[in-house]
């Protein structure tokens, strides 16, 4: 373990110390810190610790306790180790610790200086000293802040006591619920998570009872009351997240609480059928309103039957990639109460042999696992034979080239393998494993990351990046003897560089030689798949990659990655040195820049892994990461072979008691598995958050040609590029813009609704409670039409002025002869056109230049081809995501919203009245009026409580 994350382990008070020092760092982190602190000599004339350390921190941070900390270590720092010249050691090793854990998240402070120390060999005894220090300092400092803590913490004990008397209720209708019906497990073990799990409700109140009880001026050094600090510090203050030391602020067990309620309260209405009033939508996110719901609904549920499951738990079905044949090795089912697994063992041979292995049964808990294995299952019809257990075994050629990098000569090679380890023909199986992946992966030993071998045939790298790119650099480019694969070493010989120094040729080829392996490793399809997110963000120890049957560690892809956004930051610095030194480069440096410029790598998938990977390893997670919707939306780019796995495989990445309310079944369809995760998004924020990636599940069916079954508000949650194909993402007019895209940068993001009304936002299994505006009624609807190859300009203000025409019918109102005249005198008219011209591009007012004009149309209209528009009573004109608009349906806008939305009214309502009709959503909509035009316009309009189907 690294000094740092021994360092963040530190028992409280300490932590509170070092967290309010990284705060005020954290809060300065727009202020430059040097590339390279100044480093110690031990032949000089030692300065001061407070002289040293304000060197690495901006003035304001040296206080009275900064300095307090200093001298503390210092003052017990052994003889020995002072007679060794040490002190040095001990300033540079906290000056680099403070440096480092203030700029986390900024990539580009893990400079050359941070390296040195960690690798001195005096380091290990360094450590330790500091280490075997802390108790005495703790306990001094405990009894100097105590009573501030016990204050702190004395105001929560009310609020733990109502949410304890909360949670047994919850947990006894739950009880009832299981007793009847199996299908409620999934929210009894996430309760039990919540409850009585690590760092759970149980643990929090004991340690308050025990903190509250004690004597902080009697530093007695009990070890049970100095862990019991120590844990409810950690719980409280969100200790792993952030760094504000406000308990209450950073606490989610009521929102924890909400979700488990309102979980069950899904599952008591899709298992017994039936709904809920408009009346009974508990207001707000009190968990008493919420419960109150909830005891009604139990008692109803009583008198009523659940119904049948419409999946057995027996069912079988094979899977990609895995052995289908009748002699399987699977001799047995494993045991998911005892936590049993399987781990391969690849048998020894050389290249020629062909594979053999042999499974081993494991207890997860009891057992070692040696090495897990994270990697591309690969095309689907592509298998190869291999043998486990002497019985033939099918696998994709993918996996079965993996086979054969791993395999070693002479040894046996254990290894946890999902799609060999797992039955991927037993669901009942797949769905408890999926269970234990978390701990697989946390307690695996190593964790190989296989991205290629030293063949690239079938290479996913060479699909996802220019035909240049791949083309090997010349020996000896830029004057380097570097393999040009071997990203480790790469990264260690361009850290010797200053970034915001004179460059020299050698860096420039280092440079290009780092950002052309980066874009090839990024590139990599394994980037995009979900399953890897958890697989290479759980294991403790740093993963290791193979590229091109090159190896590096995690933590070089991390240094590489910071390289590349320092490069950013200085942008206008290396424009600079480029050009003074261009002529001195050569053609191989400049050509190979030129060729590798068309290559982005899988944009901004490659930041989340990463900070995901680096929160663990420094326990700095973001706290929004940790909820269901905000993991699912980050996630919305990466793509899973069975779309269920979207929602199966971020379970890892949520607290254990979240993760639990994930209902993972294979059985299930899955439109039952969206509509889940949908309505769980909804009820945990009304801003419908996810509204802004994904499009309607009944979007993605009509697409392909099929009837739209199940309720209109569920979202397919499968996949979505509307991040990178949005107008403001598009650099070149001949990039792709998407409609999804386009709605996705927020035409309703500055809307204002009318303040101090009550609104309602909650979703069972069939209905979507909410409230909004009807904007405005359809009138007309029509297909927008292609435009010409050659002048699509041209064709695009035809289509417009064809537009405004049946836009003056369905007023009304004449067309006057000279319309086509008037647009140039017309201020009115003059605005409206170009506001159609581009809405009708997919344009947000961006400047084009006439060169890149047609091309820009031409290419966003192939996207629009075929579309419907419509145009409201009152002139309003839009697109809409889908065709089958009707006259008298309804632009409207759902408060909280990110899209505008297309609602009908369902039939057979002829004798409800109009404030209690159900409706449906039939399209979402981009419409020509700017946000401020819409907020000025729902002041006249009443809101509305929609019972959305």
């Amino acid at each position: 373990m690294d000094p740092i994350s021994e360092l963040n382990q530190l028992p409280e008070p300490f932590r509170s110390v070092l967290g309010d020092v990284r705060q005020k760092l954290s809060d300065r982190l727009s202020r430059p810190l040097p590339d390279r602190l100044p480093p110690s000599i031990p032949d000089d004339p030692p300065p001061s610790i407070q002289d040293m350390l304000r060197q690495a921190v901006p003035d304001d941070l040296s206080d009275p306790l900064f300095d307090e900390f200093s001298r503390e270590l210092l003052d017990n720092l052994p003889q020995d180790l002072r007679d060794q010249g040490l002190e040095h050691e001990v300033v540079d090793f906290f000056r680099q610790f403070f440096v480092h854990v203030g700029r986390l998240g900024v990539l580009d402070s893990l400079d050359q200086s941070f390296l040195d120390v960690l690798r001195r060999p005096q380091s290990d005894a360094l450590r330790q000293s500091v280490l075997d220090s802390f108790p005495q300092y703790m306990l001094r400092e405990w009894q100097r802040s105590g009573p501030k803590y016990r204050n702190k913490f004395s105001t929560l004990k009310p609020m733990f006591n109502e949410l304890w008397d909360v949670s047994q209720e919850v947990r006894n209708i739950l009880q009832g619920l299981c007793e009847r019906d199996e299908r409620f497990s999934f929210v009894n073990s996430a309760v039990v998570e919540f409850i009585d799990g690590q760092d759970g409700l149980s643990q929090v109140i004991d340690h308050l009872d025990t903190i509250l009880s004690a004597d902080p001026t009697e530093p007695r050094g009990n070890s049970d009351e100095v862990g019991r600090m120590d844990g409810l510090s950690t719980i409280l203050t969100n200790a792993n997240s952030t760094r504000r030391r406000d308990p209450i602020e950073n606490l989610n067990f009521r929102r924890v609480i909400c979700e488990i309620i309102d979980s069950i309260i899904f599952e008591l209405l899709n298992i017994f059928e039936f709904d809920i009033t408009p009346d009974q939508v508990p207001a707000g996110a009190s968990e008493s309103a919420h419960l109150g719901l909830l005891r009604d609904l139990y008692e109803r549920s009583k008198s009523l039957e659940p119904r049948l499951s419409n999946n057995s738990s027996s069912k079988t079905g094979s899977e990609v990639g895995v052995s289908t044949d009748k002699k399987h090795p699977y001799l047995k089912a494993l045991d998911p109460t005892t936590a049993e697994i399987r781990v391969l063992e690849i048998l020894p041979g050389t290249e020629e042999d062909p594979i053999e292995c042999h499974l081993v049964v494991r207890k997860l808990y009891d057992d070692s696992i040696p090495e897990a294995l994270s990697y591309v299952w690969g095309q689907v019809g592509s298998v190869e034979e291999i043998s486990v257990d002497k019985e033939p075994f099918f696998v994709t050629t993918n996996l079965y080239r993996i086979l054969h990098g791993l395999r070693r000569p002479d040894t046996t090679r254990p290894i946890w393998i999902d799609a060999i380890c797992i039955n991927q023909s037993d669901l009942r199986e797949k769905t408890h494993q999926l269970r234990f992946m978390r701990d697989i992966y946390l307690k695996a030993e190593a964790t190989t990351i296989w991205l290629s071998g030293e063949q690239l045939v079938d290479d996913p790298t060479k699909k996802r990046v220019p035909d240049g790119f791949n083309k090997p650099l010349p020996p000896g480019f830029g004057g380097l003897e570097i393999d040009q694969y071997d990203l480790a070493t790469i990264v260690n010989e361009f850290r010797k560089y200053p970034m915001d120094g004179q460059w020299t040729v050698k860096q420039w080829g280092l440079f290009t030689m780092l950002s052309r392996c980066v874009g090839q490793v990024q590139s990599n399809e394994w980037w995009e798949r979900v399953w890897t997110l958890q697989e290479a963000a759980l294991p403790l120890r740093a993963p290791t990659f193979i590229f091109r049957g090159r190896s590096f560690s995690f933590d070089d892809i991390i240094a590489a990655e910071g390289f590349m956004i320092k490069s950013v930051a200085l942008k206008e610095h290396l424009i600079d040195q480029y050009m003074k030194q261009r002529d001195l480069l050569g053609h191989e440096i400049r050509h190979a820049m030129y060729m590798m410029g068309g290559s982005t790598g899988t944009v901004g998938q490659t930041p989340l892994l990463i900070r995901l990977r680096r929160g663990l390893e420094q326990n700095e997670r973001d706290p929004l990461l940790k909820t269901f919707t905000a993991v699912l939306s980050f996630t919305d780019a990466y793509k899973a072979t069975n779309p269920k796995d979207k929602i199966f495989a971020i379970e890892s990445l949520l607290p254990r008691c979240m993760g639990r309310l994930i209902y993972v079944d294979y059985n299930e369809e899955c439109s039952d598995v969206f509509k889940r995760a949908t309505a769980r998004s909804y009820n945990f924020s009304p801003s419908f958050l996810l509204m802004r990636s994904f499009h309607f599940l009944f979007e993605s069916q009509l697409r392909q040609g099929k009837e739209p079954t199940g309720p209109s508000w569920v979202l397919d949650l499968s996949y979505s590029d509307a991040r990178f194909c949005g107008s403001d993402s598009a650099k070149e007019a001949a990039h792709p813009v998407t409609l999804d895209g386009f709605l996705a940068e927020g035409q309703v993001r500055d809307i204002e609704a009318e303040k101090n009304i009550n609104t309602m936002c909650f979703a069972t299994p069939t209905t979507l409670f909410c409230t909004g505006y009807r904007i405005d009624q359809i009138s007309g609807v029509g297909e927008i039409p292609g435009v010409g190859d050659d002048e699509s300009y041209v064709d695009l203000v035809r289509i417009v002025l064809g537009i405004y025409c049946t836009r003056q019918s369905v007023l009304g109102l004449p067309v006057p002869e000279d319309y086509k005249d008037r647009m140039a005198n017309d201020s009115y008219m003059k605005h409206e056109i170009l506001s159609w011209m581009d809405l009708f591009s997919l344009r947000r007012g961006q400047a084009v230049s006439d060169q890149d004009r047609n091309e820009l149309i031409k290419t966003r209209n192939r996207e629009l081809a075929g579309e419907s528009f419509f145009i409201t009573k009152t002139g309003i004109v839009g697109i809409s995501t889908v065709p089958h608009l009707k006259p008298g349906d309804f632009l409207s806008w759902i408060i909280g919203s990110p899209v505008y939305s297309i609602l009908r009214e369902a039939g057979g309502q002829d004798k409800v009245p109009d404030d209690m009709k159900k409706h449906r959503i039939v399209a979402r909509a981009a419409i020509d009026k700017k946000p401020e035009e819409i907020t000025e316009r729902l002041k006249f309009l009443p809101t509305r409580h929609f019972q959305i189907v």
